[in-house]
């Protein structure tokens, strides 16, 4: 077993972009260094660095989601230099009550590595899902109803989002719009939003509103967007629904602490990659 060491923990801001870039891509997450901006700048305060030294080796994160009274941990990463030194438990004995404080809810999605640290610290899962993809030639869907997305579906798309998610988080639908145009659509079905389906630099995120739509969105996308399929992340009960064999990667389960705020029931839903 290796040793436990001490981390200096604390918070960090945009100069250590490039830091926490190379640990994402040292871990096989590899996203790219605005990604990285945006979450160094949306977790604010909630964001902390595990350092020897000057070096930055490990990093937890938490979103938080105010209209919805919760928060999302996530972004805890440790470089595999440094694995099993106790980085990520130093991190989350310092992020998690600094959260709670404000948000006595919170939820993450965690691998199957993190999954025994968070349950140590009181998370209990309530849901499972897959990433994968579907494989083998795929029937073009019917395109009726389908059309790009634009600005002015964000509002309708955004309340879509919220209902299915818990809460409001319009800003992140406009950045990722404005990172993939031509590889987002909307659907709808007897003049109502029935789904939307957007390209993200990991994996399709959509949210609809039941079986059928969320198929024909992943089809649909997978037939028409600039290169091709990506992976989507869904409840691992749903899986079944897009009808296609399906490639799947591996498996994570969302988590929370604390219940101010229900779970969320099952949803048609593709995640963001809140991953701890």
């Amino acid at each position: 077993m290796d040793e436990r060491i001490e981390f200096t923990i604390r918070p960090f801001g945009l100069e250590e972009t490039k830091a926490v870039t190379a640990i994402s891509a040292d871990v096989g997450w590899n996203q790219p260094q605005e990604e990285i901006r945006h979450i160094i700048r949306r977790s604010g305060k909630y964001i902390l660095g595990a350092f020897r030294g000057s070096e930055l080796v490990g990093v937890a994160a938490s979103y938080p989601y105010p209209d919805g009274g919760f928060a999302y941990v996530n972004e805890v990463i440790v470089s595999s230099a440094w694995r099993k030194r106790g980085a990520a438990t130093q991190l989350l004995e310092k992020l998690l009550p600094l959260t709670a404080a404000d948000y006595p809810v919170l939820r993450l999605c965690a691998t199957a590595l993190g999954r025994p640290i968070y349950e140590k610290f009181g998370f209990r899962p309530f849901a499972s899902v897959s990433f994968g993809e579907e494989t083998g030639e795929l029937a073009a869907p019917d395109a009726s109803g389908f059309a790009p997305m634009r600005a002015a579906d964000l509002p309708e798309a955004g309340e879509l989002d919220a209902a299915n998610f818990g809460s409001h988080r319009l800003e992140v639908l406009e950045r990722l719009l404005d990172s993939a145009p031509d590889a987002a659509w909307t659907l709808r079905r007897e003049g109502g939003l029935a789904g939307f389906i957007i390209r993200s630099s990991m994996n399709w995120f959509l949210q609809a509103v039941d079986g059928s739509a969320l198929k024909t969105l992943v089809s649909y996308a997978d037939t028409h967007a600039p290169g091709g399929r990506m992976p989507v992340l869904i409840r691992s009960e749903h899986v079944e629904l897009l009808d296609a064999p399906i490639n799947e990667h591996f498996k994570l389960t969302l988590m929370q602490y604390g219940d101010a705020v229900p779970a969320p029931a099952p949803a048609f839903s593709g995640f963001l990659p809140d991953i701890g």
